[in-house]
C-alpha cells in the first residue's frame, strides 16, 4: 500500500472495506518501497451514522481452509477484523494502532471460530479512544488464542476491554492506562494453562459507572492465570482488583500499590487455588473491605509484604485484618505484615469455619503476624541474652573471690 489515507468509498459497495480473504495468505500493509516510511492509515469514520455498524476492514466467512492475515504498520481509525464461524485462522498485527476517535461505539476485533484452532497475535501497536457498545468487548475471542505484547492501551471505556474463553491468553510488556470500564478490563473464562500476564503495567483504571464502584480489574472464571513481574497501580472505582471463581492463579514478583476498593476484597475468590510469592501489597485504600478474601479455597503466600494501607467507611472497625479465609486451607511462609493496627488474619470467623492454617507462623497469636525468620531470632536472641547473664554471673563471681570479697559461710 502506499503512503496515504484509505476511505470506505463507493459505499455500499464499501471499496476499502469489506474484505474476505479467506483460505488465503495475505499481507497488508505498506508496499517494500515505503516499509520504513509508514504512513498507511485507515480511516472509516465517514462510514459511521447513528444506524450503521462500524465498518469491517476484515470480514472472514467460510469454513474448512487455513486462513493466514498478516497486517503491518497501519492505522485504523473506526474499523473492525471480524471472523467468526471460520476454522484454522492465524491472523497477526504487527505495530497496528486501532483507535475510534470519538465514535459512538466500536467492538475492534472479534474472533470466534467453530473450533480451538485460531490464533491471534498483537505485537507493539495500541488501542485508544475506543467506546464499547453495550456489552461487547473491544477485543473478544473465543476457542482463539490470544498473544499479546508491547502493546498500549489508554482511554478506551466501555463494558469489558478484553475478553477471551476457551483458549490461552498472554500479555507481557505491555501497558494499560486510563481507561473506564463497568463490567471488567480483563475477562478471562475457561483459560488454558500457560495463560500469564508478565512485565506488564495496568496503571490509573477506572472500573465504576459514575459514582458507583463496579467490576473488576482482572477476572479469572474456571481458568488459569500466572501473574509475573507485573505492576497493578492507582486503579479505581472497584469492587476487585483480582477476582477469581473455580480458578488457578498464581502471582510472582508482582506489586499492588495505591488502588482503591470498595464493599469486597482487592483479591477475591471462591473454590479456586491462589499462590502468591515474593510479591507485595502496599499503599491501597479500602472502603468498607480488605486486601484478600477467600472461601472454599486454597491459599499460600510466600514471601509476602504487606505494607500500609488505609481503612474508610462506615463499616471499617469490622475490617481490622488484612485476610479473610473461610472453608479452606491457608499456608504462610515468611509472610510480613507492615500494616500496624491490623490483624494478618481475621481468625475470629466461625460461620463459615476459618481456613486451616499452615506453615512457618501462627497468625492467630499476635496482631503483627511475626514470621518465622523473625520469631528465629527472637529466639535465637533470648539464647544469646541468657548466655551472656550467665557469662556476667561467672565473671561476678570470680571478680570477688580475687578481690576478697567473697566470703565462706559456715
Amino acid at each position: 500500500m502506499a503512503q496515504g489515507v484509505y476511505l470506505p468509498q463507493q459505499v455500499p459497495n464499501f471499496g476499502n472495506g469489506q474484505l474476505n480473504p479467506f483460505g488465503l495468505n495475505v499481507t497488508i500493509g505498506p508496499s517494500p518501497n515505503n516499509n520504513s516510511q509508514g504512513g498507511v492509515v485507515i480511516d472509516f469514520t465517514s462510514y459511521i451514522t447513528p444506524t450503521t455498524d462500524p465498518l469491517t476492514l476484515i470480514l472472514l466467512r467460510g469454513y474448512g481452509s487455513p486462513t493466514n492475515i498478516t497486517i503491518n504498520n497501519v492505522t485504523l481509525i473506526n474499523s473492525v477484523i471480524s471472523s467468526v464461524d471460520c476454522d484454522y485462522v492465524t491472523i497477526t498485527l504487527n505495530n497496528v494502532s486501532f483507535s475510534g476517535l470519538g465514535s459512538s461505539y466500536l467492538t475492534p476485533i472479534l474472533i470466534a471460530p467453530r473450533g480451538y484452532t485460531s490464533t491471534l497475535t498483537i505485537n507493539g501497536g495500541s488501542m485508544a479512544n475506543a467506546i464499547g457498545y453495550g456489552t461487547v468487548p473491544l477485543i473478544s475471542v473465543s476457542q482463539c488464542d490470544l498473544l499479546i505484547s508491547g502493546v498500549e492501551y489508554y482511554n478506551n471505556s466501555g463494558y469489558t476491554m478484553i475478553s477471551v474463553s476457551n483458549a490461552t491468553f498472554t500479555m507481557d510488556n505491555s501497558l494499560v492506562y486510563s481507561n473506564a470500564f463497568t463490567n471488567m478490563l480483563i475477562g478471562l473464562s475457561a483459560t488454558h494453562p500457560g495463560s500469564s500476564l508478565t512485565k506488564t503495567t495496568i496503571t490509573n483504571n477506572n472500573m465504576s459507572a459514575g459514582p458507583i464502584p463496579m467490576g473488576s480489574v482482572i477476572e479469572v472464571y474456571q481458568g488459569s492465570l500466572s501473574l509475573v513481574n507485573s505492576w497493578l497501580d492507582s486503579n479505581y472505582g472497584m469492587f476487585n482488583l483480582i477476582n477469581m471463581r473455580v480458578s488457578k492463579v498464581s502471582m510472582q514478583g508482582t506489586k499492588l500499590t495505591n488502588n482503591s476498593i470498595s464493599a469486597s476484597a482487592m483479591i477475591y475468590g471462591i473454590q479456586s487455588t491462589f499462590d502468591m510469592a515474593s510479591s507485595s501489597v502496599t499503599n491501597n485504600l479500602y472502603y468498607d473491605s480488605l486486601a484478600i478474601w477467600f472461601y472454599g479455597s486454597d491459599m499460600t503466600l510466600t514471601d509476602v509484604v504487606f505494607g500500609k494501607s488505609v481503612t474508610q467507611g462506615p463499616q471499617a472497625s469490622s475490617f481490622n485484618s488484612i485476610i479473610l479465609c473461610q472453608q479452606g486451607n491457608i499456608t504462610f511462609n515468611d509472610v510480613t505484615n507492615n500494616n500496624s493496627g491490623h490483624n494478618l488474619m481475621d481468625c475470629s470467623s466461625s460461620d463459615p469455619p476459618k481456613c486451616t492454617i499452615h506453615g512457618d507462623q501462627d497468625v492467630c497469636d499476635a496482631k503483627s503476624g511475626p514470621s518465622g525468620g523473625a520469631i528465629a531470632g527472637i529466639v535465637i536472641g533470648c539464647i544469646l541474652g541468657a548466655i551472656l547473664i550467665i557469662v556476667i554471673i561467672i565473671l561476678a563471681i570470680r571478680y570477688a573471690k580475687r578481690h576478697g570479697h567473697y566470703h565462706r559461710i559456715h
